[in-house]
């Protein structure tokens, strides 16, 4: 459903006494269904005026807005002999993205029908990778990150009209394989709806084979039909899996009030203070560790055609991976007693 374009015009003459390396390129990606058409340009150069490394410049562009900026330098030297350009190992690879506000307005055209993201988010972003500590399957061991993320007013659509409105502010540092993410998310206002999903019943027409097999248990049918049926379930063994990449995490997410769920029969206004963190379950693989409260500030609860009011409900987070919260919770309902002042018959 789309087309890559490439362009592109370099320059590349090498001697004993000189290295000259110049040109640029441009990548395209063009939708067959829209005209906007997503790009990537590059600037090449040598590092200043000599030979210690490859430069770029590079930009990212959605039709005419320009998503993304900065500057790559691979350091090394073009060896005239090989014709071979020879990373240096004592260096580190240079990446450097300068503060730059994207508007995401551009962007709802390249989002989910369902979901839309609208707002500005400042960002900025440097790394360094040592050239030398490269693993065996090319993923950098060492290096420096660093970067700020920052979206004052970010508004969030998702299905069912829902939408969520957030102030971040987020700061990366540490390395590229291992990234430190600090900050705090504040969740000014909000309206969830959870979707009620419609009552199916069951065809009643078949063969009903497990009354068949209670009615014959006497036979063992029913034993067969127990033993077919858990076949393939062996609840004693579970899968290895590799452990999931989770970042070093200090995160605080907040919620003072004006977060609304609705669904269910239920209807409350939601608070929240819960601090995130990289933890790790009982067979040490890493995962979210969050700990923190989050309580009604008020709502009602409709269950059995009755009215609840919510005069209590807690969730406390402990820091368990998976999560294992607490719940206090109590719930209120006037019932009405109709007496009858007749006479006995």
């Amino acid at each position: 459903g789309m087309d890559l374009g490439l362009a592109g015009d370099v320059d590349l003459e090498a001697t004993a006494e000189q290295t000259r390396f110049r040109g640029g390129l441009d990548f395209e990606v063009r939708p067959h269904r829209t005209d906007e058409r997503l790009g990537l340009s590059l600037d090449l150069r040598l590092a200043e005026g000599d030979s210690s490394g490859l430069g770029a410049r590079f930009a990212m562009h959605l039709a005419d807005t320009t998503l993304l900026h900065g500057e790559v330098l691979w350091p090394g030297r073009f060896a005239a002999t090989s014709g071979r350009w020879i990373g240096d190992p004592a260096r580190a690879l240079e990446v450097t993205v300068p503060a730059q506000t994207l508007p995401l307005t551009p962007l709802q055209r390249l989002q989910p029908r369902d979901m839309s993201i609208t707002g500005d988010v400042t960002f900025a972003a440097a790394a360094s990778v040592p050239l030398a500590l490269a693993d065996s399957t090319g993923g950098p061991r060492g290096g420096t990150l660093s970067g700020s993320l920052r979206a004052p007013n970010l508004r969030v659509n998702l299905a069912n009209n829902s939408r969520v409105e957030v102030n971040t502010d987020i700061q990366i540092e540490g390395t590229p394989a291992d990234p430190r993410l600090s900050g705090r998310i504040r969740i000014e206002s909000g309206f969830l709806r959870i979707p009620e999903i419609p009552r199916s019943l069951h065809p009643v027409n078949g063969t009903p084979l497990l009354w068949t097999a209670a009615a014959a248990e006497t036979l063992g049918v029913a034993a067969d039909t127990l033993a077919i049926a858990t076949a393939g379930w062996r609840p004693d063994q579970e899968l290895d899996e590799a452990p999931a990449f989770v970042p070093d995490l200090d995160l605080v997410i907040e919620a003072p009030g004006n977060l609304r769920i609705h669904g269910y029969g239920l209807e409350v206004e939601v608070a929240a203070n819960v601090a995130v963190r990289r933890g790790y379950d009982k067979k040490r693989r890493p995962g979210p560790a969050l700990d923190g409260e989050a309580h009604a500030v008020r709502g009602t609860l409709r269950f059995m055609n009755r009215t609840f009011e919510i005069r209590t409900a807690e969730i406390t987070f402990t820091g368990e991976v998976p999560a294992n919260p607490l719940l206090d919770l109590q719930l209120v309902a006037t019932c009405l007693l109709y007496t009858s002042d007749a006479a006995d018959d």
